[in-house]
């Protein structure tokens, strides 16, 4: 697999990581010491990630939602690389089963390659207000 395909594929697995039953291991993409910001936090090293999903799926603010990656532009440079990708988070409506658009947004990637590619630094940018569900996930500690 060619360094533009492993990257697609870290995107795509960071996504089904947060959706699935534990999000926390979301951390384990990220370099040991990498860095994951939103909404004005950074949370650096793999445990403090870890905590900050694990704290989201805990609200319950993840329950019913998929994040959804697309138009990825990547460059490589060697063991490094620069990923800009858009975000759409639909999230499900238990009582009608109908599917809205909670959130759009953009990650800015870092991303370092040593036995395989991972987060160095990944930027969590919201477009527009932030979702109520995503601000009770804050906290400031």
């Amino acid at each position: 697999m060619d360094d533009y395909e492993a990257i697609h594929q870290l995107l795509a697995r960071y996504a089904h990581i947060v959706d699935g039953p534990d999000p926390a291991r979301v951390a384990e993409l990220f370099e040991p010491d990498g860095e994951f910001e939103l909404l004005g936090q950074r949370f650096k090293g793999r445990p403090a990630v870890a905590r900050s999903f694990q704290q989201f799926a805990d609200l319950g603010v993840l329950e019913g939602k998929r994040h959804l990656t697309v138009n990825a532009l990547i460059e490589v440079d060697g063991d490094t690389a620069t990923a800009v990708s858009d975000w759409i988070v639909p999230s499900l409506d238990a009582g009608t089963g109908a599917w809205t658009i909670l959130a759009v947004g953009r990650y800015d990637d870092v991303l370092a390659k040593g036995d395989h590619w991972q987060f160095r630094l990944r930027r969590d940018l919201i477009v527009g207000p932030p979702p109520e569900e995503a601000l009770a996930g804050r906290g400031d500690d």
